[in-house]
């Protein structure tokens, strides 16, 4: 019997003025975006990822 890993997939799509971000289901067959994060300065804006890390666990 094969083994599934049940691992969510983050993706960070970095830009001048926005962060977007998408998280993967836990099987990694799809994805949903979630709203952008406006950019701020560096520790904010790492703040707010790392939130949302937590968040989807």
């Amino acid at each position: 019997m094969e083994r599934v890993s049940l691992v969510r997939i983050m993706r960070i799509d970095y830009g001048e003025k926005r962060i977007g971000i998408a998280i993967s289901d836990l099987l990694g067959i799809s994805a949903q975006g979630l709203p952008t994060i406006e950019r701020s300065n560096f520790q904010k804006d790492i703040q707010k990822i790392l939130n949302i890390i937590h968040e989807k666990e």
